[in-house]
């Protein structure tokens, strides 16, 4: 009995949990210096959900054209974790 709890814990459970805890983690590491090393995101955010396992990137951006280059940097990044973007374009960012 101990066994089968354990395994369920850890398939259906904490170890997933954690697992995408270490995913999220990673991808923001990956992504925060890229947004920082680029002036045209200097209002874009790459961080965790509420309870984690989840990749935000969120903000704006001023054109269209560097929303297109903002979401080929994360594609080129090849996250571990897809992300949930809710990047707005807007001209005057403020």
């Amino acid at each position: 009995m101990f066994l089968s709890a354990t395994v369920a814990v850890y398939v259906f459970g904490i170890y997933p949990k954690q697992r995408l805890h270490s995913l999220d983690r990673k991808s923001v590491e990956l992504l925060r210096p890229r947004f920082a090393a680029d002036n045209r995101f200097h209002n874009v955010y790459a961080g965790h959900a509420a309870g984690g396992g989840a990749l935000l990137v969120l903000g704006v951006v001023q054109t269209d054209a560097d929303l297109n280059a903002l979401l080929r940097l994360i594609e080129e990044a090849h996250l571990p974790l897809k992300p949930v973007i809710g990047v707005r374009v807007s001209p005057d960012p403020q």
